[in-house]
């Protein structure tokens, strides 16, 4: 009932993706959008598509009582196959409140198809009304690996996108590229 009457101010997190509509299911937070994509631009070439392909919530999504913003990320390279990550929380809103991070990374190319995107952090903090938090993040090679069919622990070398947002379609927009080399 706090929640409700703004006694608290909610900081939880969905841990599913929700559809905008019935035809977009099987929708997930680390796959292409399925089907034809619908564009703005050119409404004459959309062949009867009317709705957005974007999900109705993605994962991670979550409502407040306040506004946040993400500064762009940085990435130092910290030592070998070791990076920090770092952004930067603002609450420009009126009311103190809790974000929760979320930090993705995304293999470009690899020997697997994979997700787009991985889920492999996450920092729940508290920012006063006006105020900014730094976020820092550790990225080491635990964070890349993955099994094959065999169960065999894989790393592959190549470029990856390192993603931060509050929800899994925000995180799209505050990215840098990487370059993993651990087999070498």
């Amino acid at each position: 009932m706090d929640v409700l009457c703004g006694k608290i101010n909610p900081a939880g997190k969905l841990t599913i993706t929700i559809p905008r509509h019935l035809g977009q299911i099987p929708i997930y937070y680390n796959y292409f959008n399925t089907g034809r994509p619908y564009s703005s631009e050119k409404f004459n070439t959309t062949k009867y598509l009317d709705v957005s392909n974007e999900p109705q919530f993605p994962f991670g999504y979550g409502l407040s009582y306040t506004t946040f913003s993400m500064s762009p990320i940085s990435i130092k390279e910290k030592g070998k196959n070791c990076w920090k990550v770092t952004t930067t929380v603002s609450n420009k809103g009126s009311r103190d409140g809790y974000e929760v991070v979320q930090l993705y990374i995304g293999a470009q190319y690899g020997r697997y198809i994979r997700p787009t995107k991985d889920l492999v952090a996450y920092k729940k903090v508290f920012v006063k009304s006006g105020d900014s938090v730094t976020v820092s993040f550790e990225l080491t090679n635990k964070d890349f690996k993955y099994y094959d069919e065999e169960f065999n622990e894989i790393i592959d070398d190549g470029a990856y996108w390192i993603m931060v947002g509050n929800d899994s379609s925000q995180a799209l927009t505050n990215k840098e590229e990487i370059e993993v080399r651990i087999n070498e």
